[in-house]
């Protein structure tokens, strides 16, 4: 039984437009659960935070780090819409498979297009997302100094808000922005 797989179209060869674009919902639809999966972490530890308090949960300490999870809960949500924009770009502009809406998407570049707009939108949210971090830290050292640790400990885990979206940029969104071929404009 000799059976023979065909070989990978090689750089003269275009890619198809239905891989092209598939390779585009796919990152997207991956980083959009990625992302969104960051806040639902987020409300675990919010609510665990509060468990563990106990009678100590209206204290400006628990009350600055809870504010400062929900402040995480929410960017990352941002991230998510910014993500799923893309998404609905893409799927917006594709038509159905084979069709010469696909065609037309994918050689005008409209897949590269949408990847890099969503790999710039979600850089800026890893700056605003380390920006809210630290003025949150400063608002609540301003508000109460007793609840400066309770702060930090929330900025923190906002931090990890934006290492959850700078992987998902670089580890998803770049990497499949990568295995597009580059759409040259003449």
């Amino acid at each position: 039984m000799n059976s023979q797989t065909p070989d990978p179209p090689g750089p003269e060869e275009p890619m198809p437009a239905d891989v092209v674009i598939a390779r585009a919902v796919k990152a997207h639809t991956r980083a959009l659960l990625a992302v969104l999966a960051a806040p639902l972490a987020l409300a675990g530890l919010g609510a665990a935070a509060l468990s563990m308090a106990g009678p100590y949960g209206q204290d400006p300490p628990a009350v600055a780090g809870v504010s400062m999870i929900a402040q995480g809960q929410v960017l990352g949500v941002i991230a998510g819409i910014l993500v799923g924009r893309g998404l609905f770009a893409l799927l917006s502009g594709a038509g159905t498979p084979g069709s010469s809406d696909s065609r037309r998407a994918a050689g005008s570049g409209q897949p590269i297009t949408v990847l890099t707009r969503t790999i710039q939108n979600l850089a800026t949210m890893i700056k605003v997302i380390g920006a809210a971090a630290v003025l949150g830290v400063v608002v609540w050292a301003l508000i109460d100094v007793s609840a400066l640790a309770g702060a930090i400990v929330g900025a923190i885990l906002v931090a990890q808000v934006a290492v959850v979206v700078a992987l998902v940029r670089v580890g998803i969104l770049h990497r499949a922005l990568s295995t597009l071929p580059q759409h040259r404009s003449t």
